[in-house]
């Protein structure tokens, strides 16, 4: 054996170096592998404008955040409609390694096997808009998505049916909407009211000058996001104050004061 290899050793050294070469070469392609950005991704199906599978999956990502189909950027937005624009394809693509012959383990629901067919699937499955908007005036370069008009409820409770002159009665409210809650008293020689909007209560506060019953009526404004809900009435009744104060000869007597 020693005197084979001492014959041949120029040529074992030789072919050592090639298989070094050979597992360096392995090991690169190995670890290139998972760098995303040098594997193509095939566009032409989905109308995204990424041309690798790093720059795809950024734009999916970017698509959800902003609310816009695969494909599309989001331009202006005025709180009640946003548009988004058509982008078009990034020139070249990266064709080191094709997508198509990456393998997608589809343990997550997917039912692609590889890296193209699971962006593609993906891009399918993003709506045209964010939730509770939908689309509208769609032209080849744009779309704009507008926001769902949602109704909305307002209720009164704790309704305080008898007012006295010099205390005030509260009635809490529940509102599910955006929009501004004011209230109104069908006579205001009676009972005037207030909206205090950090605790959701309506102040009732007694005038004084007449007595009798009084209409409340508490209401919200409709806004881009919420239609205007139904009013809530209730009814109280104002009262005179009763005062107890010394009478004649020692006696007490009520009176009654404005």
């Amino acid at each position: 054996m020693r005197e084979y290899i001492g014959k041949n050793k120029k040529k074992l050294i030789f072919v050592l170096a090639i298989l070094i070469l050979g597992l360096v070469i392995s090991v690169y392609a190995a670890e290139t592998l998972f760098n995303s950005n040098v594997v193509s991704y095939d566009n032409g199906l989905t109308g995204l404008k990424s041309r690798n599978v790093k720059d795809a999956i950024d734009e999916l990502y970017s698509s959800i955040i902003n609310g816009c189909k695969p494909g599309y950027s989001k331009g202006t937005d005025n709180g009640t409609v946003y548009v988004c624009n058509k982008e078009s394809s990034n020139a070249a693509g990266i064709t080191e390694f094709d997508s198509n012959n990456v393998r997608y383990n589809n343990n997550k629901g997917l039912t692609a096997t590889t890296v193209q067919g699971a962006i593609s699937e993906l891009s399918g499955l993003i709506p045209y808009c964010k939730d509770n908007h939908s689309k509208q005036n769609e032209t080849s370069n744009s779309y704009e998505c507008k926001i769902n008009t949602l109704p909305s409820t307002l209720t009164v409770t704790n309704n305080p049916t008898n007012l006295t002159y010099g205390t005030n009665g509260e009635n809490s409210y529940s509102y599910n909407g955006d929009g501004t809650v004011t209230c109104l008293s069908s006579d205001t020689t009676k009972v005037t009211c207030t909206v205090d909007t950090a605790n959701n209560k309506v102040v009732l506060s007694p005038v004084g000058a007449t007595t009798g019953g009084v209409t409340i009526t508490v209401s919200a404004t409709a806004t881009p996001n919420y239609y205007a809900p139904t009013d809530a009435t209730f009814t109280v009744n104002v009262s005179k104050a009763t005062l107890t104060c010394p009478g004649t000869g020692g006696a007490e007597t009520n009176k009654t004061f404005n």
